[in-house]
Formats: structure tokens, sequence, C-alpha cells
């Protein structure tokens, strides 16, 4: 008997020692994690702060402000917060501009979001779909404008109308103080391209950091909120990033606010031309006005065949010319609606005939339609999304470079995810290994 029970004292005893080991063991493991954890979540707390203060977008600056980061840089901060006998393998590792700046995408959804909720942006939900063909009406009307202009010249005059406006591509250098009005103080800001995050190239991830995915037209609708809430335009405060427009910079690309500028007022032209041309063709008063007179002037001309080619040139000058002058109202902080009524036309046909823009045009102040910072959302929203997100990195950059006073800052150095491979030495020479991850996302 004494013997059975030493046994079962002795089974019962390893049992015990077994069990202290194995609590002993995991808990090693835990807390081994747990520093790793806390070493992570530490260099993830060492965010730009002026990335954050002025554009609510997190990351951390692997470059420390010395313009190159590697991953040797971020081992180093993890060991610096105690993790110290832990070897490291990087098995994935996300950057602000990686996959096109999809990392400051997903941030500045989520930002709109939780700032001011999607209600924000639902009431341009139905309406975005019909934004794009309207711009691609206005490039149609445009390409028919020139195709009945060609069509009248070859009648045997050279006489045919001209367009009021330069084209897309050759804009006078005086018509955009044509459109702004006189007392409009016009920056003269300029950057150099070169440099530019969307122009040089970049560093670059790797791997994939799980996140959250924002797709579809709610989330796009969102981003383009946020650059309109974050980034300064033509008719708000002045910015201190080189350029003092930036939303349009966003829109044009260009290396001045001046073209920047006149790239957006050209765009707005023929957004609007589209609606001013559908509205004419639907007001039998006004083409018939327009048939009037050319019929007259085919008559004098002794082209009467021409009459019906004149009428089209004239409804399509005259749409033009009322489009100019919805710009003008815009750029005024006016309002102008996207689908025009017989009372709020502007533009009489013989205006068209003048010599000096804006001749004879009535000033209609609307109290109800949309405003240039209206207008610049619907732009946005046509232009493809990773131009918009590489163009708003851009801003992001010298925004910090300049306000901040770094100039070393690179967005393609901020890191926004990472990865890791732990490996640790347990008791007993036990190897451990686990995944840490963390993201902003």
């Amino acid at each position: 008997m004494t013997a059975f029970l030493t046994i079962v004292f002795v089974l019962l005893a390893g049992f015990l020692c077994s069990l202290v080991e194995a609590a002993s063991i995991q808990s090693e493991k835990h807390l081994s994690r747990d520093r790793v954890d806390m070493a992570v979540y530490s260099v993830f707390g060492e965010y730009e702060k002026e990335l954050w203060k002025r554009y609510h977008v997190f990351g951390i600056d692997i470059g420390y402000e010395s313009g190159a980061g590697s991953e040797q840089t971020i081992e180093n901060r993890i060991r610096y917060y105690g993790a110290l006998d832990f070897a490291f393998d990087f098995e994935a590792l996300q950057l602000l501009t990686d996959h096109q700046g999809e990392a400051f995408y997903r941030q500045a959804v989520q930002d709109t979001s939780s700032r001011y909720g999607i209600d924000i942006v639902k009431e341009f939900i139905g309406d975005s779909s019909g934004w794009k063909d309207q711009m691609e009406q206005g490039e149609e009307d445009l390409g028919k404008k020139n195709t009945l202009e060609d069509q009248f010249r070859e009648t045997g005059t050279s006489e045919a109308p001209e367009f009021p406006v330069e084209t897309e591509d050759t804009w006078n250098s005086q018509m955009l103080e044509n459109l702004l009005p006189e007392e409009f103080p016009l920056s003269k800001q300029a950057v150099t391209l070169d440099g530019m995050s969307s122009k040089r190239e970049l560093y670059t991830g790797y791997g994939e950091v799980q996140t959250k995915k924002t797709d579809g037209v709610t989330d796009r609708l969102l981003f383009d909120e946020y650059l309109l809430k974050n980034f300064s335009s033509a008719l708000s405060d002045l910015s201190e990033t080189g350029l003092s427009y930036e939303v349009e910079y966003v829109l044009g690309g260009k290396e001045s606010d001046r073209k920047n500028l006149q790239a957006v007022a050209e765009k707005l032209i023929l957004f609007r031309f589209a609606a001013d041309y559908t509205y004419l063709l639907s007001d039998e008063e006004k083409r018939a006005e327009a048939e009037g007179v050319a019929l007259t002037a085919c008559t004098l001309l002794l082209m009467p065949e021409a009459a019906e080619v004149v009428q089209q040139l004239l409804l399509l000058l005259w749409a033009y010319r009322e489009a100019q002058q919805d710009v003008r109202i815009l750029l005024t902080g006016g309002k102008v609606s996207l689908v025009k009524q017989r009372d709020n036309w502007r533009v009489p046909l013989h205006g068209i005939l003048k010599e000096k823009e804006g001749a004879t045009v009535k000033t209609v102040q609307e109290s109800e339609g949309l405003t240039y910072q209206d207008y610049l959302r619907i732009l946005l929203f046509l232009i493809p999304k990773a131009t918009v997100t590489m163009r708003a990195l851009d801003i992001l950059e010298c925004g910090v470079r300049q306000k901040g006073g770094k100039q070393q800052f690179r967005v393609d150095l901020c890191m926004t995810g990472v990865r890791i491979r732990s490996r640790y030495t347990l008791s007993h020479g036990i190897s451990y290994e686990f995944p840490v991850e963390f993201s902003y996302q």
C-alpha cells in the first residue's frame, strides 16, 4: 500500500511539475509577445505630428528627417522600446504612397466619414452617375462645333464665325483675366514638378497588411470631400505649400497656380457647355431666333444652303459664351444651376456677336444652384482615382516640408503598416516564433 501511494505521489508530483513548467513557458510566451507588441505600438506612436495636425493622416517618417530609411531603422526603434533579445524578419512594409497612394486614400476616407459622416455625400451619390456623361457630352459638342465650322468654310467663304474662346489646348494668355473679376487676386505662386512625389521614383513597400477596403462611389466622394475640406482653392484662404490653389493643382497638375486655375476654368466651361447647349436645343424660341439670324446672314452672303449649318454654329457659340459667363459667375462667388431655365439664361444671341467679352450680358444672381466649390467636387470625381490621390500626396509633402520646416520629409518614407515575424529564445533553449502586425487602418 505504501509503495502504491509512493508511486501515485511521484506521478502526481511529476504531473504538477509539468503543469508548472507548461504554465511558465506560456507565461514567458505571453510576456515576450507583450514586449514586442508594446515596442511596435510605441514605434507607431512616433507618427509625423505635422502630417496629422494639418491633414489628419498618420504616418511614421522612417527616415527620421534624414531623407532615407530602411527596415534596420525600424528594427532599431523597436529595440529601443524594450524588445532587445528578439530577432525580426520583416514580411510586409506598407508606405503611404504604395499602390498609388492607397493607404493615404483609406485614411482620408475614414477621416471624412468619422468627422462628418457619410450623410455629407449622400446627396451626390445619385447625381455622380451623370457627371461623366455631361463632360463627355461637352467634348462631343465641341467636336461637333469644329466639324460644322469646317463644313461652313467649305462652302466657299473665309468669313466663318470664330469660336469665342481659345481651344482646350491653346488658351490665350489673357483668357483667364477675361474670366476673372477685376479685383480677383490671381496668385503667381509656382513650384518645380520634378521633385514632386507623383513625378519622381519612389521608395516602395512590399507584402500585404490587413486593411479595410475602400472602394466604390461613396468612398470616392468621401475622399473628394476630404480634399475640399483640407486643401485650399482659388476662392478660399491661401495656403503655405508653395501653391495657393491646392485643389486646382490636384485637378490640373501644372507647376503654377495660374496654369492650374486656367485648366480648371477650361474644364468648367466644357462641363457647362454641354448643359447650356442641351437647354438651347430644348428652347424653341431661342432656336427660332438663331434660325432667323442664320437665314438673314446666309441670304446676305448669297449662301442660303448654309443656313442650317450656320444655325447650329450659332447655337454652339451661344452655348459656349453662356458657359463662359457661368464660370465668371462662379469665380465671383456666385451660384450656377446644373440645369438652365429661361429665367436664369444670361447671354442674348446678339451678345455673342459683340467684340468685347461679356458685352450686353445680364448678370443673374441665382439664390439656388451650385457654387464654385460644388463644381470642383464634380471635376474631382471625374479625375482618375490614382491621379487625384498622388497629386494630393504632393500637397501633403509640400505642406509638411514648408509649414513644419522639415525639408527632408518624403511621403514615400511614411510607414503606415507593418507585419513582422519575431523570434525569441525561451527558457531551456526553446525557440518561439510569432507574428506581429499593425497598421493605422
